[in-house]
Order: structure tokens, then sequence, then C-alpha cells
């Protein structure tokens, strides 16, 4: 006869009580990190009474969904629900303040329209993490909205470069009057240049870049919203920031590559920008050395101002002779440059020699693989760009001779015979893992 086992008792947790219900608008809606591309709706929860100072519009809570414990942020507050049956309850506020407003929050939803996404896509690219430390040093202040007067219709315009860096400044000085100013440039070295030349301002610079520390990033992101008036400079992410009394948006070099977003769902800056500016009402200022096809075009049917600037420039050229890397009459002409100060040569190729002849027949020297042969330097013995194999001694194939001729001149065999050339003057080169941003204003040779 079996015998019976011992009872098992199973122990389960129970949730803590959230206390009573807020008395005031005790309902929020709230947009949650589902993980889920489909479920992007809105969802509704119960605000408890001990949490209904905290919550406000943009602030972050902690949510139940689906079984689980995950992020959400406030989009509104509402005193009824218009479907009956018990509702979950905001678990707690993960920080108390706020990091997106009724603007910011539905700009975030017609992007997500725009780019077929879920608005959590934008908002994980729009709102920098959150850093704990940072919110007990910063006071509880309200972000200000605008106090300056908005205009019926937004102004776009596109300004090309003269000086590029300094420009910014004068467009600056122009649009501060009306309120804060937003710059978005391509890459953090844009930044720190931008910042570099509008120093000595009276209104506070912050900057918002990814590479930042992340105290700082957050940190600079909470001062913007509360500020009274600011320069914010930062890369493309800053297009997003609710920046207080904000006036004029700045997209500097809008036709760079890194204004386009490499993660999914690949959003450009010029065109959030742009979205902000109609919806918002901004001015929206588009800088750059020429502008991007969509920007031309647009310019083209007058959506865009171009505003031209007159700028002369004196132009001259010669054309070399016999495969020389410099034509002979230009000797004169940089001699000259040379005494006034640095002269500037632009290489289109890397390395030394990208691709090998014969000197006697001009035949393409090729590996058995098929891939062409190039020179790693002066003293270097050819070797094939696929594979890697070394001709230590090498013969033309077709005419059987091993005098070599150097093709498609790198960058640091255009350095060896432009310093042959100009004997005595230092010779500077920028490309691959050093990049010069700044040169000295003195007689040198710079390759780049």
């Amino acid at each position: 006869m079996p015998t019976p086992r011992l009872f098992k008792l199973k122990a389960e947790v129970a949730p803590a009580s959230s206390g009573p219900r807020a008395l005031v608008l005790p309902f929020a809606r709230v947009r949650v990190d589902t993980g889920v591309f489909h479920l992007d709706q809105l969802y509704d929860y119960a605000i408890p009474e001990r949490l209904t100072a905290q919550i406000q519009i943009g602030v972050r809570v902690q949510v139940p969904f689906s079984g689980r414990e995950t992020e959400g942020i406030v989009v509104d507050r509402v005193p009824t629900l218009e479907r009956a049956g018990d509702l979950k309850t905001i678990t707690k506020v993960v920080s108390p303040h706020p990091t997106a407003t009724t603007d910011s929050l539905k700009l975030f939803e017609v992007l997500a329209e725009k780019y077929a996404c879920n608005p959590w896509d934008i908002i994980r690219s729009a709102i920098p993490p959150r850093v704990a430390s940072v919110d007990k040093l910063v006071s509880q202040t309200k972000y200000l909205k605008s106090s300056y007067g908005k205009v019926d219709t937004t102004f776009e315009t596109f300004k090309p470069f003269i000086q590029p860096h300094r420009q910014i400044r004068a467009i600056v000085s122009e649009n501060i009057d009306s309120g804060s100013v937003l710059i978005v440039a391509p890459d953090e070295k844009d930044v720190d240049l931008i910042i570099e030349s509008l120093s000595g301002s009276s209104i506070s610079i912050l900057k918002l870049t990814a590479a930042m520390p992340r105290d700082q990033r957050y940190a600079n992101f909470l001062t913007a919203m509360t500020s009274e008036k600011s320069i914010v400079v930062g890369t493309r992410s800053a297009v997003f920031a609710p920046v207080s009394n904000l006036a004029t948006i700045v997209i500097f070099k809008e036709s760079a590559f890194d204004h386009y977003e490499v993660r999914s769902p690949g959003w450009n800056s010029r065109a959030v920008a742009q979205l902000r500016s109609s919806h918002e009402k901004l001015k929206l200022v588009l800088t750059g050395f020429s502008p991007s096809i969509e920007v031309a075009l647009e310019i083209e049917s007058r959506h865009i101002k171009y505003v031209t600037s007159r700028e002369n420039i004196e132009v001259k050229a010669f054309t070399p002779a016999d495969g020389a890397l410099l034509p002979g009459r230009i000797f004169s002409e940089i001699r000259a440059a040379l005494k006034i100060g640095p002269v500037l040569f632009l290489a289109p190729r890397k390395g030394y020699g990208n691709a090998l002849l014969c000197a006697h027949c001009r035949n393409i020297a090729l590996c058995q693989c098929g891939g062409r042969l190039s020179v790693g330097s002066k003293a270097a013995t050819p070797h094939c760009v696929h594979c890697g194999k070394n001709f230590d001694t090498w013969k033309c194939s077709f005419c059987h001779r091993d005098k070599q001729y150097l093709a498609g001149r790198g960058i640091e065999r255009a350095s060896e015979e432009i310093a042959r050339a100009f004997a005595g003057f230092p010779v500077i080169i920028s490309a691959g893992d050093v990049i010069k941003t700044k040169i000295d204003n003195k007689p040198s040779l710079v390759l780049a």
C-alpha cells in the first residue's frame, strides 16, 4: 500500500499595497517601453496618492506590464477614463525630474509615424540615461516655456559657409535676443570648435554629446530645461533636447553624413529639426559649405530661403605634364605663398604607392590572384593588396624587366616629392590616425 505524501505549502509574496488612489487627476496615460514593436499605444495606470506630487508630464515611472516591471514616461494626467475595469497602479517614480515636455512627446509620436517605428526607438536617442546622483543634486525646478512671442510661420534659411565656426558666432548673436539657441553639429570635434568660438559669451553654454560622461551629460540636459536662456551645442541627439525658451535651431554642416542616426530607424537631424520647427514655431537655420540634395530641392521650390553671400577668391589653374606631381609654373606661386604662411596640399589617396607599373612598357603589375601590387614605403618590396603576398624579386610579366614605376601616389609619397622640391620648410601631414585641427601661422608645407 503506497505511503501518502506530506502536504507542501506553496509560499507566495503578496504585492505591497499601493495605498489610496490620488484625489486629483487620479489616472495617468503612460508611454510604456514594451519591447514589442506593435504595442506602441498609450496605457492607462492609476496614480497612488503617495506619488501624486511627483508624477507630472514627462516624468519617468516604473509600471507593471505583462508580468514584469518596466519603464514608462507619463504623457498626461486625466480625471476620468473612457473604459471600465480595474487598473494597475504605477509602482514608483524613477526620477522626479521631467525629461520631456508636451511638445517633445508629440514630436516622438510624429517621428514614430514618419519612420514607422515604436516611439521608444526615438525616446532612447532623445533622452539621456538617468544618473541617480545627479537627481539628488539638481533642484526640482519646472520647465520654462518660451516667454517670447512666437511667429505664425517658421523661417527656414540656408547660409553657406565663409568661415564656419566664426560664422556661427554671428548667427547666435543675431538670434539670442529672441530666446535660447540650439546648435546641432555632426561630431564632437565640431562641437568643441563651436564652443571655443562662442567663448566669452555672457549666456551660459551647455554641451550635449554622447561622448560626455553620463553624469555631466544628464546634468546639462536637466539644466537646459530649466535655464532662463542658454546656448546648447551638441551632436545629433541634441536636436530633441527640450531647451527652455527655445527660439532658434541651427544645423551645422547639414549635409554631413554624421547627422544620420546609424541605428534603426535612421532619423536625420535636419529632418527632425524641420518637423520640430514647424510644430513649435521655431526659426531654423541650416549651414554648410553646400546644401544637401534634399535641401537643394527645397531651395529650388522656395520652401527654404537661400542666403547669398559674396566672396572673391583668386583661382589659378596649372596643368601638370609628363605625370609630374606639380606643374613647373606653380613653383613660383608656392614660394611666394610660403613667405606669408603655410601652404595646404590636398592628396587624393592615402599610403605611399597604390599601384605599380613597369617603367619600360607601363604594364600594370598584378598578383596571380588578380590583385594589383602596391608599395608601402620607399624601400619596401611590392605586395598584393588582396592576398598580401610579397614580391622580393618582381619582374614584369610582359617584358620581363624589373624597373618599377609607382603610380597612384599616396600622401606619403607626395610628401617626399614636395619636401624635396621645397627644401628647408617643415612638412606636416594630417591623415589617418593623426588629424591636425590647427596649424601655426608659420611657413610650412601641410598635406591632408
